[in-house]
C-alpha cells in the first residue's frame, strides 16, 4: 500500500518542477529579450529625430 501513494506524488513532483521549470524559463527569455529588444531601437529613433 505504501508504493501506491507514493508513485502518484512523484508524479505530481515531477509535474510541477516541469511546469514551473518551463514558466520560469519562458519568462525569463521574455524579460531578457524586451530589454535586447528595446536597446537596439531606442538608438536609431533618437538618431531620426535628431536629423
Amino acid at each position: 500500500m505504501t508504493n501506491g501513494p507514493k508513485k502518484p506524488s512523484v508524479a505530481k513532483i515531477l509535474g510541477w518542477i516541469l511546469l514551473v521549470g518551463t514558466i520560469g524559463v519562458v519568462s525569463c527569455q521574455a524579460f531578457l529579450a524586451e530589454p535586447d529588444d528595446v536597446r537596439p531601437a531606442s538608438p536609431p529613433t533618437q538618431q531620426q529625430q535628431s536629423r
